[in-house]
């Protein structure tokens, strides 16, 4: 789940149309959402009480911590681009 959300901020963040920013958010929703059902669905991970809604608003919340990290971490380095 770290992986995909790294993988999502770095993506968004090089990405200028607003329209394909849109479409990264929701596949990688819809790619955590997919994977933690998948794993559920295999008896990988057990939820008690946890249903899909639940999980669609933690990893919203998920993501929104993700994108405000990231803001800030590039506001703080000025947006300058290393390399």
């Amino acid at each position: 789940m770290s992986v995909i959300l790294l993988i999502y901020a770095n993506v968004y963040f090089t990405t200028k149309d607003k329209r394909k920013r849109w479409g990264i958010t929701i596949l990688t929703f819809l790619l955590l959402l997919g994977g933690s059902q998948l794993l559920r669905g295999l008896s990988m991970m057990e939820y008690t009480g946890w249903t899909i809604y639940y999980e669609s608003i933690c990893i919203g919340v998920l993501i929104g911590i993700t994108f405000l990290t990231a803001r800030y971490s590039t506001r703080c380095d000025g947006g300058k681009q290393h390399g």
